[in-house]
């Protein structure tokens, strides 16, 4: 009775430790939401959700480059206008929060007591998370419901349960609809799957059958659910500008090879995590192969995604904070209890501790820095350039006129609309060919926007100069007195 009096109190401060900590996480990035500089991206999904908000069709006439939950779900932010970024992010930070509670479960499921509540603390301090929890952009919040599937994934391993089996498979469709980068998790709910038949299944014919249907099932819940929610829309053109223009995008290359960005990345942003995440591993192989299987099968499929991903941008290593989390919530206790074994008499230092002190002690040494890193992105500043512009659209831009930009953001702010199929003028389109100059053109002439703003980084400049060239011929140009963005305004005699 004691023991299983103390395990209950165990069970219930370990809870309480992950509550408290996602409260104060979730707390502390609402209260900072315009804490990050402006990022190309959150104007780009923004402006697809504020033309959804009036009314405007996605993907027949709105330019979208995700599924829809994502854009149904910023769609909301809208309800306030003048406060857009702030509930977009807001939005953002939800489905952090979540994403840190699955995860810390999932920690907690792996190991023992206390793994939830590391894996909580790492997760939230990675600069990858610090950052992309607040940003407006569908990698967190699809993963952050993808950690949802995978933790019922475990549940369903460890109890059998069909509803875990449901749950995961509705989770992991709702996070495919918001984004197709966690398509590459897929596999790891069937593993567990297997990996349970293998597990209680003792003849080879059950086993393969119990795996086959299970599978099956999941698979079925997983698309049917998919399937209602892109029932409304048009199939072929979702399949354009999402997995087309992915496909599309992958011959556009960054200065250097993915597996050398990567490697920066793991001695960088990830530091002492990488080398944690490797002894976690294998401390895991001794003590649970099925987990540790389990987890080095995310790893490898995150390694697969990263190395075939082109463009390779630095928010896609938020796929890698996860996994490595929890390896090192993991590693770092086990340190701790094999420490207090040899000071008590009880064990003798092993290779593993080295290498596990080593990957803490980088972790500590890199603490400074991480937090440098947070607080230069919390304090990221906005080019004053961008403020004057955005007044400038609001004071002069009639609410029925368009008005045609690289800076998405700008007219979003302003709450001017743009063309619905220009809500993404990103490099990738442009360099994908899926936006040309005579497109450009002809999307001027037919909308006739009262202005066009060319942005300050520069993606009409530098990816459609002709096009540059043919504003500068047939609109005027509007001087601010601000190097920065570039505004032309319609000439009355055209």
């Amino acid at each position: 009775m004691h023991e299983k009096n103390h395990k209950n109190k165990t069970f219930a401060w370990d809870i309480i430790g992950i509550a408290i900590g996602s409260m104060l996480f979730f707390l502390w990035h609402s209260m900072h939401l315009y804490g990050l500089r402006w990022d190309y991206d959150e104007g780009a999904y923004l402006a697809s959700a504020q033309l959804l908000w009036h009314g405007y069709e996605l993907y027949g006439e709105v330019y979208a480059t995700h599924p829809p939950i994502f854009f149904y779900t910023l769609a909301l932010a809208f309800l306030s206008p003048a406060n857009v970024l702030w509930f977009g992010r807001f939005i953002i930070v939800l489905h952090a929060t979540i994403g840190l509670i699955a995860t810390s479960l999932i920690a907690r499921r792996i190991g023992a007591k206390w793994h939830g509540l590391t894996c909580l603390i790492i997760l939230a301090l990675q600069p990858q998370i610090f950052r992309n929890a607040r940003l407006i952009n569908g990698n967190v919040p699809s993963l952050s419901i993808a950690m949802l599937a995978l933790w019922a994934s475990l549940e369903f391993y460890h109890t059998g349960k069909n509803r875990w089996l449901v749950m995961a498979g509705i989770s992991m469709a709702w996070a495919i609809g918001i984004k197709f980068l966690v398509l590459y998790l897929t596999p790891l709910p069937i593993l567990l799957i297997a990996l349970r038949a293998i597990h209680h299944e003792k003849e080879f014919f059950a086993c393969a059958k119990t795996i086959i249907k299970n599978s099956f099932a999941w698979g079925i819940i997983v698309v049917m659910t998919f399937f209602i929610i892109i029932l409304p829309f048009d199939k072929t053109a979702i399949f354009s500008q999402t997995v087309d223009l992915i496909i599309k995008g992958q011959t556009i290359a960054l200065p250097y090879p993915n597996w050398q960005i990567i490697m920066v990345a793991l001695f960088s942003s990830f530091a002492g995590l990488s080398l944690l995440a490797i002894t976690g591993i294998a401390l895991l192989w001794q003590k649970q192969s099925s987990h540790a299987i389990f987890m080095m099968s995310w790893l490898i499929l995150t390694f697969i995604a990263l190395l075939n991903h082109a463009p390779l941008w630095e928010h896609f290593f938020t796929t890698l904070s996860y996994p490595f989390a929890i390896l090192g919530s993991f590693a770092i206790w086990y340190a701790i209890k094999h420490l207090q074994d040899i000071y008590h008499g009880r064990g003798k230092f092993q290779r593993w501790h080295a290498i596990n002190l080593a990957g803490m002690a980088w972790l500590l040494i890199s603490l400074p820095g991480f937090f440098a890193e947070n607080y230069r992105n919390w304090h990221a500043p906005t080019h004053p350039n961008d403020v004057q512009t955005i007044a400038y659209l609001k004071a002069n831009v009639p609410n029925e006129r368009f008005v045609i930009t690289d800076e998405q953001l700008l007219t979003v702010m302003a709450n001017k609309l743009i063309p619905p199929n220009l809500t993404d003028t990103s490099g990738v389109r442009i360099g994908a060919g899926e936006l040309t100059t005579s497109q450009m053109i002809a999307l001027t002439k037919s909308y006739r926007p009262i202005m066009i703003v060319i942005g300050r980084e520069g993606r009409f400049r530098n990816g459609l100069p002709e096009y540059v060239t043919w504003v500068e011929e047939h609109y005027d140009y509007h001087d601010l007195g601000n190097a920065g963005n570039k505004i032309f305004v319609e000439r009355l005699n055209e």
